[in-house]
């Protein structure tokens, strides 16, 4: 996930850890950083296809979020179509 967040960042500790999750932060980014991220996504040289690894219509969320969840170390990315 790409954010940017002006105020606080509240992670509860216990959920971190047991979801051993990864954080990498970056500070000081200027536009022409996410201006060079826009256009090497745009230029194919990263593989977006590969990354939205769920898709669904958001009526099905109620059917497949359950299902994500259990499989949870699949779901890379997931995808709801309005």
């Amino acid at each position: 996930m790409l954010s940017i967040v002006n105020g606080s960042l509240e992670i509860p500790d216990l959920e971190f850890h047991k979801r051993e999750t990864s954080l990498l932060a970056s500070r000081n980014a200027l536009m022409s950083d996410f201006d060079r991220v826009i256009e090497v996504i745009r230029s194919g040289q990263v593989p977006t296809e590969t990354m939205a690894t769920h898709q669904t219509a958001l009526r099905g969320a109620v059917s497949d979020l359950p299902r994500w969840a259990h499989d949870r170390g699949e779901v890379l990315e997931a995808i709801f179509h309005v």
